[in-house]
């Protein structure tokens, strides 16, 4: 019987954050295919579309992707309609657009899952608190992550304060930006709207 894997929270972020930072720059073009070492793992959560495209429900960009092409993140590819992971069974990380340019903020909750079931997961409270410090201290689209159901997920426009970007989980299922600005009060809504 395997040994348990214990590590403290603290281990775990620290070992976490060196990981982190070791693999930030490992472009995905490293997983070329004249290098042999692209994955053949097929892919989850994507849908064969007709003309052999397949469209990826892993995130909420929702790529509809060609033969042959990888999707936006660049870490899984469409392989005569089958999609495949470039990163199964790697740490690994891509950074196509820098964080700074980006006007949402995201709060996770960690959750204890695998080898890290003996860490607790991050208190709600802990996670609505980093929110309300973020949002009173100016910054206007900050949102929650793996908190199923709390109002944390969503985003509200900070002039009207009507909800414009509704989730849950992964799932987008309410968008009032119309053309970069609020459906309701017409305040513009820092972000790229368009591709």
């Amino acid at each position: 019987m395997a040994r348990p894997f214990n590590v403290t929270r603290r281990q775990f972020l620290r070992k976490s954050s060196v990981i982190a930072a070791c693999t930030t720059f490992i472009p995905m073009s490293g997983f070329s295919k004249s290098r042999g070492r692209l994955s053949s793992k097929e892919a989850r959560y994507y849908t064969k579309l007709p003309d052999k495209k397949v469209q990826c429900k892993l995130c909420p960009h929702r790529c509809i992707v060609r033969p042959g092409k990888r999707g936006n993140c660049e870490t899984r590819e469409n392989r005569d309609g089958i999609y495949y992971s470039l990163v199964y069974g790697r740490i690994a990380t891509h950074h196509k657009d820098p964080i700074e340019k980006k006007p949402f903020y995201h709060f996770s909750r960690f959750y204890p899952k695998y080898k890290l079931k003996n860490l607790p997961p991050t208190p709600v409270a802990t996670l609505e608190k980093l929110r309300n410090v973020a949002l009173d201290g100016g910054l206007h689209y900050v949102y929650l992550g793996n908190v199923p159901g709390h109002s944390g997920e969503n985003t509200s426009c900070p002039h009207c304060r009507n909800l414009i970007i509704g989730r849950s989980g992964y799932e987008i299922f309410e968008n009032q930006i119309v053309n970069g600005k609020c459906h309701f009060c017409g305040q513009e809504i820092s972000g790229v709207w368009e591709v």
